[in-house]
């Protein structure tokens, strides 16, 4: 299948123009975000509304590895919302995370400012990631 969205595998962020993300204090961060890419892979979920418990249930695996120190990890949403979670939270405009991946949730996998792998977060890959190794076999299958 070919994925004709801005944001699809291979992309390069570095100098995307339409590609914007906030901080908390609505401070631009997108290089510095990007830049964490270089050094180890960076999860960044996507979300366009709240999510559920069943969601961060999903993600679980993801926050283990960046506990570990294997992975970044962020979640990139709209402002106000998923206000109680505890992850790194940045803000990008609807029209941004909508072109990301045409759905409300979802993880996009990026390495050295390119995206290697997108998943809606309902879709993602029911085998267990343990082991960053896991995660980027997973992208190289995905791409």
């Amino acid at each position: 299948m070919q994925d004709f969205l801005p944001y699809n595998r291979g992309t390069n962020l570095n100098g995307h123009p339409d590609f914007a993300i906030f901080n908390g204090q609505y401070e631009e961060v997108t290089d510095s975000l990007i830049n964490l890419s270089g050094s180890r892979p960076l999860a960044i979920i996507t979300a366009r509304k709240e999510l559920k418990a069943e969601d961060w249930e999903k993600l679980k695996a993801l926050n283990t590895l960046a506990k570990q120190g294997d992975i970044s990890l962020c979640l990139m949403s709209l402002p106000g919302l998923n206000e109680r979670n505890t992850m790194e939270t940045c803000y990008a405009d609807e029209v941004t995370l909508k072109s990301i991946l045409r759905n409300e949730k979802g993880i996009l996998i990026v390495e050295n400012s390119i995206i290697r792998a997108k998943w809606n977060l309902d879709t993602r890959p029911t085998k267990p990631i343990h082991h960053v190794t896991h995660l980027k076999q997973l992208a190289a299958w995905n791409s």
